[in-house]
């Protein structure tokens, strides 16, 4: 079978896997509207926000690194130990934030909520090791089997906890749930490496890498996030909610194609890089297949929107139509970001990675200051928008002239390692 012909069937795999597990979640955010309101839905999505980040942050650094490092059995437990270290100090933060949100959001709800949140960011840094694992051994299939199956699980709790009324606590034991059946899920399908004693040199190599990831990630929750988080502070819960429920209906469907789009590319460029082969310009052509699926899909949505809000979610989340039409004009735009993205930082070149999201953060925050006093949810949207354009055009203007697939730019990293 050609080389092509995988790719395509690895492909229709991964997005009929995606689909189903978004289909899903899409299920999960419909039930959760017609039984929660917009100001309980806000709440949970502002102590989320900064869970995701500490999540977020797990599938960065030490879990790029282990994909990519040459010898597997020198960098494991090392990437263990920096993800655990991670996954404590967040979990520290996340408390720290927890009592403070009631002098930053109008509403003493989200502490509880966040605190309880709070530790299943220790198990996450488990399942995020054995996933780095799995995708470097390329069984993508594998992969999207557990996740595929682990979604249908912990959200088909969820719904029947919240039709019994057990309210946000059906959302939060679905975390729980999820995590913990991932790392189980990806333990049986592995064969972990042998541990052995940990070298405190190049567990600080690994750190060293991953500082600019992090850096790197923070600023694309500020991108991502910021329109939650200034909403539920000089607003209220309720538009966070509001925000967020459109937000979470645009992220499933740009899911189906985007985080396919994001596990293949950083599986197959990292592979090449381990292998010491340029990138030959891939991002681009994986792009073009992706973005014929995805902008269609997306277009269709933006114009269905106002008339599917209510119905979908409910009267009450009427507002949350003209959200959906904006940010499924972002989620088109952010397919740039995942492949150039991908390209720049597999390569070490974090450091253009870093320039570009610090210029996408600074308008995103700022555009949602200017706007979202003055248009509520729907200046938040519109700066998520316009942020996105600022984004993919710096994506673009990274990769013009830039020769991605010089062999030279395997080899640095190598006598650092």
């Amino acid at each position: 079978m050609s080389k092509g012909r995988q790719g395509a069937i690895a492909t229709l795999i991964a997005m009929t896997s995606r689909a189903s597990s978004q289909i899903v979640l899409i299920g999960v955010t419909l039930v959760a509207t017609r039984y929660l309101n917009p100001a309980d839905f806000g709440v949970f999505a502002l102590a989320t926000a900064f869970v995701t980040l500490a999540r977020t942050l797990l599938y960065a650094g030490p879990f790029e690194y282990l994909m990519k490092a040459p010898d597997l059995e020198k960098s494991a437990l090392e990437c263990l130990v920096a993800n655990a270290l991670l996954a404590a100090a967040s979990t520290i933060v996340l408390a720290c934030i927890a009592f403070l949100s009631p002098l930053i959001f109008r509403s003493p709800a989200v502490e509880p909520v966040l605190l309880m949140l709070a530790p299943s960011i220790l198990i996450a840094a488990v399942a995020s090791w054995e996933e780095s694992q799995l995708l470097r051994q390329g069984n993508i299939r594998t992969y999207y089997a557990i996740t595929t199956g682990v979604e249908l699980v912990s959200s088909g709790l969820a719904v029947v906890m919240l039709v019994r009324g057990y309210g946000l606590i059906a959302l939060i034991v679905q975390n729980y749930v999820r995590a913990v059946l991932l790392t189980i899920g990806y333990w049986c399908m592995l064969t972990l490496p042998r541990l052995r004693r940990v070298d405190p040199h190049h567990l600080a190599t690994v750190v060293r890498w991953s500082i600019s990831r992090y850096g790197s990630v923070i600023l694309s929750f500020t991108n991502n996030y910021s329109g939650d988080l200034i909403l539920g502070a000089i607003l209220s819960p309720a538009s966070t909610g509001v925000y967020r429920a459109g937000s979470r209906i645009v992220g499933a469907a740009s899911d189906i194609f985007a985080q396919p789009a994001a596990i293949m590319s950083m599986a197959g460029l990292s592979r090449r890089y381990a292998a010491g082969n340029p990138a030959d310009g891939q991002w681009l052509t994986m792009l073009s297949g992706i973005a014929l699926f995805g902008w269609p899909a997306l277009a269709g949505m933006a114009i269905v929107a106002n008339r599917l809000a209510p119905i979908a979610l409910g009267e009450q989340w009427t507002a949350a139509g003209p959200v959906i039409s904006i940010l499924c004009m972002a989620r088109m735009g952010g397919f740039f970001t995942i492949f150039a993205g991908t390209s720049l930082f597999v390569y070490d070149r974090q450091r253009l990675v870093l320039i570009i999201q610090i210029v996408t953060a600074i308008a995103s925050a700022g555009l949602t200051l200017l706007f979202a006093p003055l248009m509520g949810v729907i200046g938040a949207a519109t700066a998520a928008a316009c942020s996105s354009v600022v984004s993919g055009g710096g994506w673009c203007i990274s990769q013009r002239g830039r020769v991605v697939s010089d062999r030279a730019s395997c080899e640095p990293p190598r006598r650092s390692w």
